[in-house]
């Protein structure tokens, strides 16, 4: 294997989920593809980062032609309802939250999950954002509920447990600032929001649980 090869084997085995055997059977297939599937593929990923830009509020990916823009198409909607913000895991939890057309709120994409042993937290998500979003918006009485939206898995619960104290100590000084709600009924233990159903995630958002 040449060093080209080799090389673009360990950037395909960096994605999530791809394994050594997995990212040698793509690089075999792009080969076999021939050169203008490469030159399009390695286009299209150069266009990826000039035209996608990362909300600067909710931290969310969105695709925009206007170099200047800086905020996301959500935040900037006025039909959403900015009082409600949903916290999630990743960017993919909001494209499958938006397929159910359930929620109709602001989210803010957390960065990941609070590893059941981690010690460093504040270095793996994005807390010090959130909770600075979140004092914002309650001296400005902006907020009225917040959503843990978060997978029903070990780390997932762990998240959760762990925003609920940071807020619950937001909400020492202003007890009715905002309610603390999570997903409800429908989510089956153990899964995840990017890889469940339209039609479960409109349910377990409906049946929210009030904190």
């Amino acid at each position: 294997m040449t060093d080209v090869r080799a090389h673009l084997t360990e950037l395909i085995r960096a994605l999530p989920g791809i394994g050594t055997k997995q990212s040698e059977r793509f690089v075999t297939f792009i080969l076999e593809r021939g050169p203008v599937y490469a030159q399009d593929m390695a286009e299209t990923l150069r266009q990826l980062h000039n035209s996608v830009r990362q909300c600067t509020v909710s931290y969310q990916y969105f695709e925009t032609t206007d170099p200047t823009e800086t905020v996301s198409p959500i935040i900037r909607n006025p039909a959403r309802d900015s009082t409600t913000l949903m916290i999630v895991e990743k960017d993919t939890d909001i494209v499958s939250i938006e397929k159910s057309h359930s929620y109709n709120g602001h989210y803010f994409v957390l960065g990941g999950l609070v590893p059941m042993l981690q010690t460093k937290t504040r270095s793996s998500i994005r807390i010090n954002e959130l909770l600075g979003l979140v004092q914002k918006k309650s001296r400005e009485k902006s907020i009225s509920e917040i959503i843990l939206g978060f997978s029903f898995t070990p780390e997932g619960d762990h998240t959760r447990l762990y925003i609920e104290t940071k807020l619950e100590q937001i909400l020492e000084t202003n007890p009715n600032a905002f309610r603390i709600s999570s997903l409800g009924r429908g989510m089956a233990v153990g899964s995840e929001i990017e890889y469940s159903d339209p039609s479960t995630l409109s349910y377990a958002l409906q049946h929210r649980l009030s904190k």
